[in-house]
């Protein structure tokens, strides 16, 4: 159950995504109006690491440098 919770309370940002979607937005502004509300509220914030993508990325870009 709380595994649900959390999931119901955490906004994914995507690698490589550069603006909020309609839904992300909305979210967000549901988390300003439940903090306005509950001043003794906070929120956690902590990257996700993605260690094993960067490295894809960097081989493939090592790649395409020895092909062109």
């Amino acid at each position: 159950m709380e595994n649900e919770i959390e999931k119901s309370l955490t906004l994914k940002w995507k690698m490589r995504q550069g603006s909020l979607r309609s839904d992300q937005e909305k979210f967000i502004n549901t988390i300003v109006e439940f903090l306005i509300q509950n001043k003794d509220a906070s929120i956690e914030v902590y990257p996700m690491q993605y260690e094993d993508k960067e490295k894809e990325y960097i081989r493939f870009f090592e790649a395409k440098k020895n092909i062109f």
